[in-house]
């Protein structure tokens, strides 16, 4: 069997009466690397593939990029699989995603010179091969995936509280 890993990163914001007190910009993916780039990735995701049976699987994990680039506020706001997991196994691969967002490091850009700290999302994407082995491929090879994972309209979403909602439903 092949995994093979995608992280698509996408950018917005989480439960805007939680953060919204707390100075957080709301920011779409496609004007995130105006404020903040990926300084270090979080190393090896850790996933027990061995254990996963689906086809494919995706994470939309949520947290905040903190004025000095270190991720906070780590959360899974929703979770697909291609078929039914085990909850030891669902929480493990939660566990897995969350250490490797946490271990990641942002750098400010100069659009960003105050250091602003947003909340942001990424969608992290895996599905399953044939030969056993794991290789990083792009977004679009997975796009159907990924879409399962994918916040649509998040600013409102946020500020609707359906988010907050939905991530709560699905501990």
């Amino acid at each position: 069997m092949r995994w093979v890993v995608c992280i698509a990163g996408l950018s917005s914001l989480l439960s805007a009466s939680v953060w919204a007190a707390q100075d957080y910009k709301v920011m779409g993916s496609q004007d995130l690397p105006h404020y903040w780039t990926i300084a270090k990735r979080g190393g090896s995701l850790g996933l027990p593939l061995k254990k996963f049976h689906a086809s494919w699987g995706c994470l939309a994990i949520g947290f905040s990029i903190e004025g000095d680039g270190v991720p906070a506020n780590v959360s899974v706001l929703r979770d697909r699989y291609s078929g039914e997991i085990d909850k030891d196994l669902r929480d493990e691969l939660r566990k897995a995603v969350l250490g490797y967002i946490a271990r990641g490091r942002y750098a400010t850009t100069a659009e960003n010179a105050a250091k602003q700290p947003v909340y942001t999302y990424n969608v992290i994407t895996f599905q399953k091969e044939l030969d056993g082995t794991l290789s990083a491929v792009g977004k679009g090879q997975i796009a159907r995936e990924s879409a399962h994972c994918e916040l649509e309209d998040f600013a409102n979403v946020v500020a609707s509280g359906a988010l907050a909602r939905e991530a709560e439903a699905n501990k």
